[in-house]
């Protein structure tokens, strides 16, 4: 114990010179700077991609992912599957140990972790009282559905610590996503003992975490600075090559690169060029897409034909090249990093429903159904923009296409990002160019957002034959079929023009020439510092 206590306060006075040095001249110490504080590191609450980036290298669950999101033993060294598919046993790593921390008392204590430590944290993730998002995503665990529903109580989880290393986990049916969702942060454990004494502060501060990853939180600042250090604890130290990760907060991320004052991040198609010039190594993820959504509250637009007649209007191939670097014309509502399982859901889904160009056969639509709805002349739309966004640049195209089809005025409002998406998520709008995707490594991850209960479905869309076909495709046990329940639930929002996709957007990662073994994953929204080196 004396030796972890000693090396622990070794590495915290380690890290408080390197950051008074400016973090500069160490070769085990990376810097980054996040998108703004994080609120809470929480694995079965938490849904900050900030937050999950540093969950990913403080937290560790039965498994990890390692190169290319590939699943790697985490802190089941084994695992048996029975006949049936449902039943697997896992074998923890021996000796496993939760990061140091100081009681009440003032005693520094060192927990084990076992297996009834994911016992308890599948609980309280499931535990509808609790709220937490992540409980649908292993609704295939036996009792889950039951318990989430109020039905029956969180002990009837089908989650079993047999002892301190065995844990039992049995399934209502076989399912190929369950290795897989046990590589994330929601799936992690979670003592029970520590829990009780954080008072409900659970991951809100450095004082109520612990680690069972490579790095633990050593300060937590949201003003100025989250740093990480290697655990001790960690179960495979030889696999931490960094001393420090340093990751600041209210900066001016692309500056901080141009200054050397930071090692990578991720950065726009304006700065890309820069980067390049700057000498930073720069690599593009297609994990966004721009486009049309329309706010079905208003009763024009509830009307599928007059959407029809909007979409029907434009000539999209005169929209090409508008936004510039990084934007690229396509069908589809989903983005191309889009997972289901292991695999690339565009691969899986086929190619997206196309829009058909027909401005004669959209303005008949548009007339009749005018007349049907008693309203003697076109309304009136307003097209709300982000104005910082390069995408906006479609707007007054898209303005001129329906004006001379249609004959239908429709005013553009260009708004600061917070304005937008207020607006946005207040249903306070007519027409939207927005994203309508989220950077989530699954598709159903975009998908979810148009669910007739979603807190995202932004544009009022509800269709019980969409959420029969999302519910459908999150209990599949086979990748295909999945697969196949999403590219439906997909091509109906095409069919039924509830958004109009339009421009695929590529993200850039840029990382300094002098970093090396820095695993950046995109479809898992995952930064590993812990295996990186930087020179100089």
């Amino acid at each position: 114990m004396r030796r972890y206590i000693q090396l622990l306060a070794f590495l915290l006075s380690l890290s408080l010179v390197l950051l008074l040095a400016g973090c500069g001249g160490s070769r085990q110490t990376i810097r980054y700077d996040l998108d703004g504080p994080v609120d809470s590191l929480d694995p079965q609450f938490t849904q900050e991609e900030d937050a999950w980036l540093i969950l990913a290298n403080t937290m560790e669950g039965l498994f990890r992912r390692g190169e290319e999101g590939k699943l790697e033993p985490g802190l089941a060294e084994s695992y048996t599957l029975s006949e049936d598919g449902l039943v697997y046993t896992f074998t923890l790593r021996e000796g496993l140990t939760w990061s140091v921390y100081e009681n009440e008392a003032g005693e520094e204590v060192t927990l084990p972790l076992t297996a009834s430590d994911f016992v308890f944290a599948f609980r309280r993730m499931m535990d509808p009282s609790g709220g937490s998002a992540y409980g649908g995503d292993y609704r295939v665990i036996q009792g889950a559905a039951a318990i989430q529903a109020g039905s029956q109580p969180v002990e009837t989880l089908g989650v079993e610590a047999v002892d301190d290393r065995t844990l039992v986990i049995r399934l209502e049916e076989p399912s190929e996503f369950f290795l897989d969702s046990l590589a994330n942060p929601a799936a992690a454990p979670c003592n029970e003992q520590f829990f009780e004494e954080t008072r409900g502060r659970y991951g809100m501060d450095r004082s109520t975490i612990l680690s069972c990853g490579p790095m633990m939180v050593s300060s937590w600042d949201n003003t100025s600075r989250i740093s990480l250090v290697p655990n001790p604890q960690y179960h495979s130290p030889q696999t931490v090559t960094m001393d420090l990760a340093a990751l600041y907060i209210g900066r001016d991320r692309v500056q901080m690169m141009l200054d050397g004052a930071t090692d990578c991040g991720p950065v726009t198609a304006e700065n890309l060029q820069t980067m390049v010039d700057a000498g930073f190594l720069c690599q593009g993820y297609d994990d966004t897409v721009w486009g049309l959504v329309f706010n079905q509250r208003r009763e024009e637009l509830a009307d599928q034909r007059i959407r029809s007649a909007l979409q029907g209007a434009v000539d999209k191939s005169q929209l090409a090249g508008l936004p510039g670097v990084g934007f690229a014309l396509t069908d589809g509502v989903v983005p191309l990093t889009a997972l289901v399982g292991d695999q690339s859901y565009r691969d899986l889904a086929g190619a997206a429903l196309q829009w058909v160009y027909n401005p004669t056969a959209a303005r008949e639509l548009l007339y009749q159904a005018l007349d049907d709805l008693g309203l003697e002349e076109s309304p009136t739309l307003v097209l709300i923009v982000p104005q910082d966004s390069p995408a906006a640049e479609a707007a007054p195209y898209l303005q001129q296409m329906w004006q001379s089809a249609l004959s239908l005025g429709v005013d553009v409002e260009r708004l600061e990002a917070e304005e937008f998406a207020q607006r946005l998520q207040g249903g306070e709008y007519d027409l939207a160019l927005t994203t309508l995707s989220t950077k989530s490594p699954t598709a159903e991850g975009t998908l979810e957002a148009y669910h007739s209960q979603s807190g995202r479905n932004v544009c009022g869309y509800q269709s019980g034959e969409y959420d029969r076909l999302l519910d459908q495709a999150r209990f599949a046990a086979q990748v295909e079929e999945a697969a196949s329940a999403y590219a439906r639930a997909e091509d109906l929002l095409l069919s039924e023009v509830v958004v109009c996709p339009i421009y695929q957007q590529t993200s850039y990662f840029a990382v300094a020439r002098s970093v090396e073994g820095l695993i950046v994953s995109p479809h898992y929204n995952q930064i590993l510092f812990y295996r990186a080196t930087r020179e100089g």
